[in-house]
């Protein structure tokens, strides 16, 4: 089997080992996985107090919808993979249904993303708070899905997946080889498993009033700017549109977060659960802001905005 790449034959090549495969996997994931994924390797044992558990070959965090948890199982076709692959999930899906378990997991991924700042603050943008334990907390609490990553898709292989109990995709990622060169050059040929725009959708919920609660502020100011306020969403509407005249709320900031499950500022007037904005206002540039907060929220969420685009949040003024 080969590709044919303008002109050029890439040859299919068997990787040499799991580890090979599994380097290539980790190197390229966010290719293969999405933008929005977060590789983990941390080959450490995930074990139940009686002992029982394994080493995942890898773990993935994906900021979809709904944020959701992977484990990776790396396999080559060659290898026996009623031997390999059964044993290793039926000792992990054992392993995971013990709290302590969980507890472990949790405190993995927190170091994991405490230790590496670049990672911490894209972690913190995803989900728009400083509490990184606590999403990893919710996120764990759901039982995982598993990916197993081969280099050849077999009827054995489907075999096995029907005695392992959860969500499964299979990923079959293959190498092909650049033909008639020294060096080394390599194309990959994957499918996709992750599904970004046919994710089942929670049902609409009722759009309801937004939430009582605090005095409503006459007057806002941004540094020199001044504006009038009406209703507590002019708060966040207001702070949006200075933002927008200063060149700093764009389409490529979007999706602004607010809280694990929504979005404050996004392209469309969905959540990041799939629910539609209670009460979604358009923007000058054609975004959307949801404005279904209390007051307190409303200045809350201004403020928050103001600092995700590079502003202190303390610009912003609110006089009665």
């Amino acid at each position: 089997m080969f590709i044919l790449i303008d002109g050029v034959k890439y040859i299919l090549k068997n990787p040499n080992s799991e580890d090979d495969l599994e380097k290539i996997v980790e190197k390229n994931y966010k290719y293969i996985f999405g933008d929005n994924s977060f590789y983990f390797n941390f080959k450490r044992k995930v074990k139940s107090k009686s002992g029982i558990g394994s080493i995942p070959d890898g773990y993935l965090i994906i900021f979809n919808n709904i944020p959701e948890w992977y484990i990776l199982e790396v396999e080559l076709a060659s290898h026996p993979l009623y031997d390999h692959i059964i044993p290793q999930l039926t000792k992990f899906n054992r392993a995971i249904e013990e709290i302590s378990t969980k507890k472990s997991l949790i405190d993995m991924f927190y170091d994991e993303i405490k230790t590496d700042l670049v990672l911490e603050a894209s972690i913190k943008n995803k989900i728009g708070s400083g509490e990184i334990y606590k999403f990893i907390s919710d996120l764990i609490s759901v039982k995982p899905k598993i990916i197993i990553v081969i280099n050849e898709r077999t009827s054995e292989l489907d075999e096995v997946t029907r005695d392992i109990r959860g969500d499964i995709k299979i990923l079959e990622f293959k190498i092909f080889r650049r033909e008639c060169i020294s060096e080394e050059v390599d194309a990959y040929l994957f499918n996709s498993v992750i599904d970004f725009k046919n994710i089942e959708k929670p049902p609409i919920p009722p759009v309801e009033p937004p939430e009582q609660g605090g005095t409503t502020p006459s007057k806002m100011k941004i540094e020199s700017d001044t504006y009038k306020i009406r209703n507590s969403y002019d708060i966040l509407v207001n702070t949006a549109e200075w933002l927008i005249k200063k060149g700093k709320l764009k389409k490529e900031n979007c999706p602004i977060v607010s809280g694990h499950k929504r979005n404050l500022v996004n392209i469309n007037p969905i959540h990041r659960n799939g629910g539609n904005f209670r009460a979604s206002k358009r923007l000058s540039n054609g975004l959307f802001i949801e404005t279904h907060y209390s007051t307190e929220s409303c200045k809350t969420n201004a403020r928050k905005l103001l600092g995700r685009c590079g502003y202190f949040e303390n610009i912003l003024e609110l006089k009665d």
